[in-house]
C-alpha cells in the first residue's frame, strides 16, 4: 500500500469500517455514514483521502452505483468530491424520498392503529377520563 504523507489506506482499514453493500435501507445507510465518521476521526483521515477509502467500503449493488458514477465524471473528479456531497448522493440514490414518504406513511398508520386499539381496549382510564386526555 503506498503511503500517502503518512496515512495509508490500512490505517483506515483497521479501524474497522463497516461495508455498505446498498440494499440494507436507510437506517444501515445511516450507520454506515455514522461507523465512517468514527473511523475518520480515530484514524485521523484527512478530507481528501475520506471518498476514495469509503467508496473502497462499497460491495454489491452499492458499488456498480459508485462505479457508474465514476465513469461518468472521471475517478480524480469523483475521488475529489466532497465527503458531504457523496453522502447527499447515496442519500438520494439509496434512501429515495419516495421510500421516505412511504415509511413516514407507515409509521402514522401504526401509530392510528395503535391509538384505535388503545380506544377499543381502555375506552376509558381508571380515572375516569378518556385516553385521548391522557395522551395530551
Amino acid at each position: 500500500v503506498p503511503e500517502l504523507t503518512g496515512y495509508t489506506y490500512a490505517t483506515f482499514i483497521k479501524c474497522d469500517p463497516l461495508p455498505f453493500i446498498g440494499t440494507e435501507g436507510a437506517v444501515c445507510l445511516c450507520q454506515w455514514f455514522e461507523r465512517l465518521e468514527s473511523v475518520f476521526q480515530i484514524s485521523k483521515c484527512k478530507e481528501k483521502y475520506r471518498v476514495k477509502f469509503a467508496m473502497a467500503t462499497l460491495r454489491g449493488r452499492a458499488l456498480t452505483w459508485w462505479n457508474r458514477r465514476t465513469k461518468a465524471m472521471g475517478i480524480e473528479a469523483a475521488n475529489n468530491t466532497p465527503w458531504s456531497e457523496v453522502k447527499k448522493w447515496m442519500t438520494e440514490e439509496f434512501c429515495p424520498q419516495s421510500v421516505i414518504q412511504r415509511t413516514e406513511q407507515e409509521l402514522h398508520n401504526l401509530r392510528m392503529k395503535g391509538m384505535e386499539i388503545l380506544l377499543r381496549v381502555y375506552g376509558t382510564t381508571m380515572e375516569g377520563g378518556s385516553v385521548c386526555e391522557v395522551l395530551k
